[in-house]
């Protein structure tokens, strides 16, 4: 099986032709190289079902505290997935970054800590493609500990291969380790 705008390519038993433009029923699409059943009533031909595991695209991965330097908007890499990763979005290749496995509709929250100081404004932010905000925000550190943001994105649509990322940004006047989780 492989994805395109809301439906399928499927290659049928031994073949090697592939029939492009199936549709699926379903909750949720099937993932990519997955199996999947298929019925026909002689003209059209639906996808109906996909063997485990199933689930929608889903992950949650984490990072080690990485130094933000002041006033400079800098994309955290991640180090860790939480669980699983079957729809393969996140690659040490490019740790900053999950990639959506196919067309339709995401949401993300980032939980970002700052070392602890007292200076300055710290800021995190969810972006599509490396420039596009999805989602921001930003407070004013109000004491010595740990500065604790998280920010929620609404639901977006977004195409396969989209990538999103968490960047972090302070202005304590010197560089602060920033910890993330994306979800």
């Amino acid at each position: 099986v492989s994805q395109s705008r809301y439906g399928l390519t499927v290659t049928i038993g031994g073949s090697t032709e592939q029939v492009a433009g199936v549709k699926y029923l379903g909750s949720y699409a099937p993932r990519v190289g997955a199996h999947v059943w298929l019925i026909t009533d002689g003209s059209d031909m639906f996808g109906i079902g996909h063997l485990a595991p199933r689930g929608v695209p889903a992950l949650r991965v984490t990072g080690a505290a990485t130094s933000v330097a002041t006033a400079t908007e800098t994309a955290l890499p991640f180090n860790a997935i939480v669980g699983t990763d079957p729809w393969v979005m996140w690659a040490v290749a490019n740790a900053s970054r999950l990639t959506v496995p196919l067309d339709g509709w995401y949401s993300f929250t980032a939980y970002v800590s700052f070392a602890a100081n007292a200076t300055g404004v710290r800021g995190v932010k969810i972006r599509q493609g490396g420039t596009t905000a999805l989602a921001v925000d930003r407070i004013v550190a109000t004491g010595a500990g740990t500065t604790d943001i998280t920010t929620v994105t609404v639901p977006v649509s977004l195409s396969a291969t989209n990538y999103v990322e968490v960047t972090a940004e302070q202005t304590s006047g010197g560089a602060l380790n920033a910890t993330p989780i994306l979800g």
